[in-house]
């Protein structure tokens, strides 16, 4: 079984991978700036 410190792991890899609209936003205002 994952521990919770693996599955934040996890997710945190898997996140960016998900479109999500204020995500792409801040990959935008990122870059941008």
């Amino acid at each position: 079984m994952l521990t919770r410190e693996r599955e934040q792991e996890a997710k945190s890899i898997w996140w960016p991978q998900r479109p999500r609209p204020f995500l792409l936003r801040s990959s935008t205002c990122a870059s941008g700036a």
